[in-house]
């Protein structure tokens, strides 16, 4: 007869074949908790891009003068880019 263990998430009872004794999880609860440790690593790697980003376009516009800043401007308004507030204005979601 197979040892059960209650899992320390969700109280039900697993076995070797449907859970981690090392761990001391059901698979289920152990997959969940792997996901969401996913999710918050994708998290993080997308806000480290976004800073690098940020900043690359702070040290762009620190050196730039205002006819580069208008010639950008006016590309990004030929391209279909819209600021938040323009689209808001606009009445776009």
């Amino acid at each position: 007869m197979a040892e059960h263990w209650t899992c320390i998430e969700c109280e039900n009872l697993y076995d070797n074949t449907d859970g981690d004794t090392d761990e001391r999880m059901c698979n289920k609860c152990l997959n969940t908790i792997r996901s969401e440790k996913m999710n918050i690593e994708e998290t993080q790697l997308y806000m480290n891009e976004q800073h690098r980003l940020m900043m690359r376009i702070l040290s762009i516009l620190e050196y730039s003068n205002l006819q580069d800043l208008l010639t950008i401007n006016s590309f990004l308004d030929e391209n279909g880019f819209v600021s938040k507030s323009d689209e808001a204005k606009s009445g776009h979601e």
